[in-house]
């Protein structure tokens, strides 16, 4: 269950996918610094050449409530990554770190970067960041981070969805089998998920859970394109 931080009430806007793809938490001014824009130039590469697809709020339709678009998008996508910079202004950094806040909410990987001898937010002092020297230092790191992140879809399927699978706990396994599509395609996943919709479809008697479940996973699988 999905609980709308606007309206606290449940969600009931259904997910479109959005596999192998970044969200890109940071400052988006009208004219930014030519140091903002290669070090973004730096983080789209690095997720290219990776197969992730980089997205930012520039990339969201404005029409509607944009708090609900970015939370929408936030829980379509593989991770995220929120960049911390000194020349950003506190406007910027409060809606770096409330998207950031809503990432980690819903149980999304987030890397935080920001420069080397940045001092970085009190709140998030004890988080492990991404600190870098140069673009290329950058790149090298947030690569590494990243490639370890794609050893985490395995694990999910073969271990922790398989398990809560094995408990009959269906809600906890496809939220690990959908992460692993939306980190890596696995095709796995994507079976399994199939193979819930089809248990969940032949109960005779199911609960309200049940069926809220059935129809996000149906939902889910149809909009996806792998």
């Amino acid at each position: 269950m999905i609980i709308c931080p606007l309206t606290s009430d449940e969600c009931s806007k259904a997910l479109a996918p959005r596999p192998q793809s970044c969200f890109l938490m940071t400052a988006l001014p009208d004219n930014p610094s030519d140091k903002l824009s290669n070090i973004r130039k730096a983080i789209k590469n690095t997720c290219n050449s990776l197969s992730f697809q980089l997205i930012t709020a520039e990339d969201i339709s404005v029409s509607g409530d944009i708090l609900c678009k970015i939370c929408h998008t936030i829980r379509s996508t593989s991770f995220g990554i929120s960049l911390y910079l000194k020349e950003f202004e506190i406007s910027a950094v409060s809606n770096i770190f409330l998207e950031t806040g809503l990432m980690l909410g819903f149980g999304k990987t987030v890397f935080l970067i920001t420069e080397q001898g940045h001092k970085r937010p009190s709140d998030f002092s004890r988080t492990e960041w991404i600190l870098f020297k140069s673009n290329h230092d950058l790149e090298c790191k947030l690569s590494k981070n990243i490639k370890d992140l794609l050893r985490l879809p395995d694990f999910y399927v073969n271990i922790l969805a398989d398990l809560a699978l094995e408990k009959k706990d269906y809600e906890k396994a496809a939220k690990y089998y959908i992460e692993a599509v939306l980190i890596s395609k696995n095709k796995k996943a994507k079976s399994k998920l199939e193979d819930i919709l089809r248990i969940l479809k032949a109960k005779k008697e199911d609960t309200g859970l049940e069926r809220r479940l059935s129809e996000d996973i149906d939902v889910f699988l149809r909009s996806l394109k792998i």
